[in-house]
């Protein structure tokens, strides 16, 4: 599985995966069970990001002290495995500051889901093959 790594505005690294198309749906799917059956649009968009980023996170590392991302790659930086579970008891533990949070969802978007101008850039490239 090929991991990424990044550095968020705390100083914390982290590490992550691209999922798969079905872990995507997953994501979805997971993320409609966790919201009440009267949940807005909003409420339901927060759950799926959520859920994305607890789905792509491998590692964090144990301190967040880092100042440059080439840091990160140094031998002896101590990372701390995540799975579900850590990440559903502990998320906040982890990832507190706002802007680390704001920044894994961000991502999560970027890694995983297609953007307007995306689908209007290749719609641009269509050639035709037949006329019926």
């Amino acid at each position: 599985m090929k991991q990424f790594i990044v550095l968020l505005p705390s100083g914390r690294g982290v590490k992550f995966r691209r999922l798969k198309p079905s872990e995507v749906d997953d994501v979805s799917l997971k993320a409609a069970k966790t919201v009440d059956k009267d949940a807005s649009g909003l409420e339901f968009r927060y759950a799926t990001l959520r859920e994305g980023v607890r789905a792509m996170l491998t590692a964090t590392t144990k301190k967040s002290s880092f100042k440059k991302p080439e840091e990160l790659l140094a031998e002896g930086v101590e990372w701390e495995p995540l799975d579900l579970a850590k990440l559903l008891d502990g998320y906040d533990d982890y990832f507190g500051n706002p802007k680390d949070d704001a920044i894994l969802a961000e991502i999560y978007k970027t890694e995983h889901e297609v953007t307007k101008q995306e689908v209007e850039a290749i719609l641009g490239k269509v050639l035709p093959v037949s006329e019926d």
